[in-house]
Parts: structure tokens; C-alpha cells; sequence
């Protein structure tokens, strides 16, 4: 709840553990667990608050999501996770 609120300025009303995922990224020689986190409830807006890292915030549908995406949320894509 704090890294959604520091990193878009939304805060979660409630938040519920989801999925993980392992993603290996073979040129770096990396592997990361992310652990995923779902809430459907929560006040503001989605404000740009790391320029550096981010440059805008935009929704999507779950059914259709922008290509290419970050690689631990296209594997979770994959698994046929819905957070509906």
C-alpha cells in the first residue's frame, strides 16, 4: 500500500496478496520473484511522482493490455491469472 501510494499517489483502500511469479532474465543473468498485490478499492488520481522511472500513467483492461510488457506481468499474463 505505501509503494502504490509513494510511486502513483493512489491510496488503497484495501489490499489483497495475489499471485507470484519467477522470471529469469537469461542476458543479465537474473531472476526475480515478484509478488503481486490486488486492490480494486481506492481514492485519487494516478500522478507522476518518479519522472525519472515513469513517464505517465495510463488504465487498461485487463483483455488488453499494451505491447511489450514488463516481463514478470506478460509471465503472470501467461499463467491466465485474472484479477477479477
Amino acid at each position: 500500500m505505501r509503494e502504490l501510494a509513494e510511486e502513483t499517489g493512489l491510496v488503497a483502500l484495501k489490499m489483497n496478496d495475489g499471485p507470484h511469479v519467477n522470471t529469469v532474465f537469461e542476458v543479465e543473468v537474473l531472476h526475480y520473484l515478484t509478488v503481486f498485490a490486488v486492490t480494486h478499492a481506492f481514492t485519487g488520481e494516478p500522478t507522476v511522482r518518479e519522472p525519472e522511472k515513469c513517464v505517465s500513467w495510463q488504465w487498461f483492461a485487463w483483455d488488453a493490455l499494451p505491447s511489450p510488457l514488463f516481463e514478470p506481468l506478460r509471465v503472470l499474463v501467461a499463467t491466465g491469472f485474472s484479477p477479477e
